[in-house]
């Protein structure tokens, strides 16, 4: 039985790689044909790459004005007259995306000559399968979930992942019970300032008044401490303590969930990068001689895929470096809203401190200057949709993902 799987491409590129993947993965013998537009070439060829499909863009893909139903219907009556579409026992059209002027001529087309092989589906907002016009077959959930590899390539990005330290999870549960004990904080303060000092280094003897630290949270290092454990130390603990507890509480694979990302957008295939070049010829008569060069955003935190929907997390230990004029609150906001502008991704975005909110503020001696500061900063996250997690809720609820509005 061979399987013809018709895809409507728009700028939402995601239903169209599920539903792919779907059927591929339970059809031995399949080929995709594509309807697009000259809009969203970019989209066809993110589809394409992320499902792991090399098309013959002479006979699977046809281009279509989207709003005009005679051009839809004479280019599939074109390729019709070919013979393409009677190679195929079954048709499987997916009215997901395109236009709607497209899918209404899609749909008249193949239920009007081929309405014995067509079977017509779509992906419906709790992203199950529908099969239309099939009163016998019930909506199917999908055999697996979106890995964060195939989200990101939809939209055109790639990305590199840090390694996870080989130090055990129970380690950064324990750091994790120490520093949320606020009250008794302060003594831990030049121990946190030695690990930040020696940040970078490839190696650090252990100063004895260092070692009961190192008792206390039961971890045994060497006489020197590696680079890997000084970083850890520093603040990268965190991020895997955030890491490791969304994964078991949502019961992610190792394939949905990274940590320490560092994405790329390839200007090429990128939705801004689309934008940042007609705005550059626009404006200027000509595009920036770097435009076509990737580029590279900050590292990521945390970030994951889960029913279907991108979640990105910032982990900061302290949101306040003593000594320095750094508002590091204000640059993670402003760089979580970059994802947004640059990517033209539209993620669940958080921030997640150690630092208790009102902790700081009722040691502060400037108290009721440093509650309008702290306030300022609250109602721009919340302008921005930006959730904000402070130590204090981390320490009072178990779950993370219900503090991230996550429901299973």
């Amino acid at each position: 039985m061979k399987t013809l799987i018709i895809s409507l491409v728009s700028e939402q590129t995601i239903p169209n790689v599920r539903i792919i993947n779907e059927f591929k993965n339970n059809t031995d013998n399949f080929e995709c044909f594509f309807v697009s537009t000259k809009k969203c070439r970019h989209q066809f060829e993110n589809i394409c790459k992320t499902c792991d499909i090399v098309p013959n863009k002479e006979k699977d893909v046809i281009e279509v004005e989207p709003e005009n139903a005679k051009d839809i219907k004479f280019k599939l009556e074109q390729h019709k007259n070919t013979g393409f579409f009677e190679t195929f026992d079954n048709i499987i059209l997916n009215l997901t995306g395109g236009t709607k002027i497209m899918s209404l001529s899609a749909h008249a087309f193949f239920t009007e000559y081929y309405p014995d092989k067509t079977e017509e589906v779509y992906n419906t907002q709790n992203h199950k399968i529908n099969f239309l016009l099939n009163t016998e077959k019930d909506e199917k959930n999908y055999s697996r979930e979106l890995t964060l590899k195939e989200y990101l390539t939809c939209y055109g990005l790639e990305y590199k992942e840090s390694n996870l330290s080989n130090i055990p999870y129970d380690t950064a549960k324990k750091l994790f019970h120490l520093f949320t004990d606020f009250d008794n904080l302060d003594q831990y303060k030049d121990i946190i300032s030695y690990f930040r000092n020696n940040r970078g280094k490839n190696k650090i003897k252990i100063e004895n008044d260092i070692k009961p630290f190192f008792e206390k949270i039961e971890y045994k290092p060497d006489e020197y401490l590696s680079k890997e454990e000084i970083k850890y130390f520093s603040g990268d603990w965190f991020e895997e303590y955030i890491y490791y507890s969304i994964k078991d509480e949502l019961n992610l694979d190792d394939e949905q969930i990274k940590t320490g990302v560092t994405v790329k957008v390839t200007l090429n295939n990128s939705d801004y990068a689309i934008r940042l070049k007609e705005t550059l010829l626009k404006l200027t008569g000509k595009e920036d001689p770097d435009v076509n060069k990737n580029y590279v955003n900050n590292e990521i935190d945390v970030m994951f895929v889960y029913k279907n929907k991108l979640y990105i997390v910032e982990c900061k230990t302290n949101i306040f470096i003593d000594g320095t004029k750094k508002d590091i609150l204000n640059e993670t906001i402003y760089k979580s809203d970059s994802i947004k502008t640059r990517f033209g991704l539209f993620p669940n975005r958080s921030i997640i401190t150690l630092t208790s909110f009102k902790h700081e503020i009722n040691n502060r001696k400037d108290s009721k200057s440093a509650a309008m500061s702290f306030n300022a900063k609250i109602a721009r996250a919340v302008v921005s949709d930006i959730t904000l997690i402070d130590g204090c809720m981390l320490k009072n609820k178990y779950s993370v993902s219900k503090l991230l509005g996550i429901s299973k």
